[in-house]
């Protein structure tokens, strides 16, 4: 028996908060977390859409049931198996969305504010490290970089970058070891971070965001 793969046309959803209009002055391509839906993860930012940002919810290829059969839908970015092609399809996916976005923006001279929470740093990750988008500001919330992510690479393209290390003081899945980790990493490769520590568990902390939106 053998494995083949081919390539299929797919629909894939995305969720936005805020609108294109003059008034704009961030763009937030926000990524979700194991389990959670775009337009669900989309609520948590309620608390900073003043009309000033547009945030863009990229949603994980693949949804399923997170309990049993019947319930709530999550979706998920990958998962170990055929993990290459399921990287490749999600990275295909989220450019067209960066294109679809960028055609709407009334100018280009607009923050773009990149941000991951739980399993969405790693595909935020992946995704900047093609260096092919804008980034001024990349937010890693209670996850990891992942080990193959070359930091040479985003520290040439993206020498402005502000990277932010966010992590709940209870959180069971972001353990302390695991930033101490990526902290020895962005020093490495001298990219500048700072780590944000709050009050909570694994979940966004809305007076954190309220900071890190602030330019």
């Amino acid at each position: 028996m053998q494995s083949r793969a081919i390539t299929i046309p797919k629909t894939a959803r995305f969720a936005t908060l805020g609108q294109p209009t003059m008034a704009l002055k961030q763009v937030w391509y926000v990524f979700h977390g194991y389990g959670q839906l775009a337009i669900e993860f989309l609520q948590e930012f309620a608390y900073i859409a003043d009309g000033s940002r547009y945030f863009i919810a990229p949603e994980g290829l693949s949804r399923f049931y997170c309990s049993g059969v019947t319930g709530k839908v999550g979706a998920s970015w990958m998962t170990r198996e055929d993990r290459l092609y399921e990287i490749y399809d999600y990275l295909n996916y989220t450019n067209a969305v960066y294109e679809t976005v960028k055609n709407e923006l009334p100018n280009q001279n607009i923050k773009k504010v990149l941000l991951g929470f739980s399993q969405g740093v790693a595909t935020v990750c992946r995704w900047l490290e093609q260096v092919n988008i804008e980034a001024d500001r990349l937010i890693l919330w209670a996850g990891t970089i992942p080990p193959e992510i070359d930091l040479w690479k985003i520290k040439a393209h993206y020498p402005d970058l502000q990277v932010f290390l966010v992590v709940g003081t209870q959180d069971h899945f972001a353990h302390p070891g695991m930033i101490k980790e990526d902290e020895a990493r962005l020093e490495k490769f001298e990219l500048h971070y700072k780590k944000i520590r709050f009050e909570g568990k694994h979940e966004l902390h809305p007076p954190t965001l309220r900071k890190l939106s602030e330019f």
